[in-house]
């Protein structure tokens, strides 16, 4: 293999771990951001979530909430 080949290969390689490092760095920071929005939504009380088996949170439909008040009174 001569210097220009490796260089090539090598150079390539870095290049596509950089992209996909950004990638998932990407993913995770927006992950982060949807989480911390939701949460500040339902403490605020501009939505409703459950908790599901697994922990996740889960938006509870309007129509459920409508039916819950109507029930209610």
């Amino acid at each position: 293999m001569d210097v220009m080949t490796h260089t090539l290969l090598a150079g390539i390689a870095m290049g596509a771990c950089y992209w996909w490092g950004r990638y998932l760095a990407r993913r995770e920071v927006l992950e982060n951001v949807i989480e911390k929005t939701l949460m500040s939504l339902d403490e605020g009380g501009f939505i409703k979530t459950v908790e599901d088996e697994n922990g996740d949170m889960e938006l509870v439909p309007i129509s459920e909430i409508l039916a819950e008040s109507k029930n209610n009174t």
